[in-house]
C-alpha cells in the first residue's frame, strides 16, 4: 500500500448532507454518505429528544428546534449557538431505518389482507 490508498472496513459511516426542521420533532435529512446515501428522509427524532435529559432545552423551547444545523462535516446535527446540543448521524440513521413510511405501512397492511 502506498500513502494514497485507503482501507474501508465495514459500511461507510453515515454523513448528513443537509438537515432542516419539518414539524414537531421531525426533520428532513438528506444523506451524503452511508447506507442511505442519496436519499432524503423525514425522520422523527422524538424517541431520542423526548427520552434524554440533555435535550430538555429543546422540549422547553420548541423554537430552538428550528436552529438545527450540520456539525462535524455532517457526522452530527446540532442546535443552538455553539452547538449546545447535538445528535450523531449514526443515531439519526438508525431512527430513519426503524421508522415506517406511510407507503411501507400500507404495503404491510395490504399484504396481510391477501388470502
Amino acid at each position: 500500500m502506498n500513502g494514497s490508498d485507503t482501507v474501508q472496513i465495514g459500511e461507510a459511516m453515515p454523513c448528513v448532507g443537509s438537515v432542516a426542521f419539518h414539524a414537531g420533532y421531525e426533520f428532513v435529512v438528506t444523506w451524503q454518505a452511508g447506507r442511505r446515501q442519496g436519499k432524503t428522509d423525514v425522520v422523527d427524532l422524538a424517541p431520542v429528544l423526548l427520552a434524554h435529559k440533555m435535550y430538555r432545552p429543546l422540549r422547553d423551547s420548541p423554537q430552538m428546534l428550528t436552529s438545527v444545523h450540520l456539525i462535524d462535516g455532517g457526522a452530527a446535527i446540532g442546535w443552538g449557538e455553539g452547538d449546545v446540543m447535538d445528535l450523531a448521524a449514526t443515531t439519526i440513521e438508525r431512527l430513519a431505518e426503524e421508522s415506517l413510511s406511510a407507503v411501507k405501512v400500507r404495503q404491510k397492511f395490504e399484504v396481510g389482507l391477501r388470502p
